[in-house]
């Protein structure tokens, strides 16, 4: 199972100045759960506050499916997530995240959870770098 089962895929690139950048590209989700979000009016509503029992059913089954999701993730981890760990922990430069569309948000939240605990990262959108912008 390669690296991509994950949502990601990791590469290490050596630059013309000699430090690597490691190139973290995020993956689109592989499926969508379902939810619901109140407008404005609804919660100023009193009674649309007050959480009423298919709402709470409904959190609770939302939980109850991101957990068996998260706990099925142990049987998934091979090498290929431990060499991207690898490649994280050796890269000298900066961690370039790539994305485009949701992958791109969600890789731009990760260059900066990354950059925000003490790597070196930053977020370029695929389309830019294929032109040229990671020189």
């Amino acid at each position: 199972m390669g690296l991509m089962e994950y949502g990601a895929r990791a590469e290490s690139k050596a630059h013309a100045s000699g430090q690597c950048a490691c190139i973290i590209a995020a993956a689109a989700p592989r499926r969508h759960l379902p939810h619901c979000r109140p407008n404005d009016a609804d919660v100023r509503d009193t009674d649309a506050a007050k959480p009423n029992a298919s709402a709470l059913a409904l959190a609770r089954e939302v939980i109850a499916i991101e957990a068996g999701a998260v706990a099925a993730l142990a049987d998934r981890i091979d090498g290929a997530f431990a060499r991207a760990v690898e490649l994280l922990l050796a890269c000298d430069g900066r961690v370039v995240v790539t994305g485009i569309g949701k992958s791109g948000h969600i890789g731009r939240k990760l260059a900066s959870t990354l950059a925000s605990t003490g790597t070196p990262a930053m977020f370029v959108h695929a389309a830019e770098a294929a032109h040229g912008d990671l020189e």
